[in-house]
């Protein structure tokens, strides 16, 4: 009797991932192909859906988009790996101080900077008759 490999595809939300499992760590160039190889190896990978947006320079952060341009170059070499784009919404919002000093505002305009669109599309995409599990 012969057991035949299921067909999996792999969700990957980027920005959860990174900041979930990556940050901090030696691991920020992660082959996404290989791990999902280690952790599901009865199965037969067919794709993986990578989802992400492109980050913008920042004046406390001037390389990140580079890194991440680098790292999406990587990721396109891998043949089963597929790019997902959303995109950032940066708005001016007023927000409370956390511990304002004596005699300051208590509130302060900061950037508020939010990823649109991954999500949407990762859950368009799951949503095609697949039957999705954890790992």
């Amino acid at each position: 009797m012969t057991t035949e490999q299921p067909e999996t595809i792999v969700y990957i939300d980027g920005f959860n991932f990174y900041y979930g499992a990556l940050k901090g760590t030696k691991c920020k160039w992660l082959d996404i192909e290989a791990l999902c190889r280690l952790m599901l190896p009865k199965d037969r990978l067919v794709k993986i859906r990578y989802f992400t947006a492109r980050v913008r320079p920042r004046p406390d952060n001037p390389h990140q988009a580079v890194r991440q341009q680098a790292y999406l170059r990587a990721l396109k070499t891998l043949p089963l790996v597929e790019i997902h784009y959303g995109h950032f919404l940066t708005q001016r919002v007023r927000m409370p101080l956390a511990n304002p000093k004596p005699g300051q505002s208590t509130i302060v305009e900061v950037l508020r900077t939010e990823e649109k669109g991954s999500d949407v599309n990762l859950a368009s995409y799951s949503n095609l008759g697949c039957v999705p599990r954890s790992l």
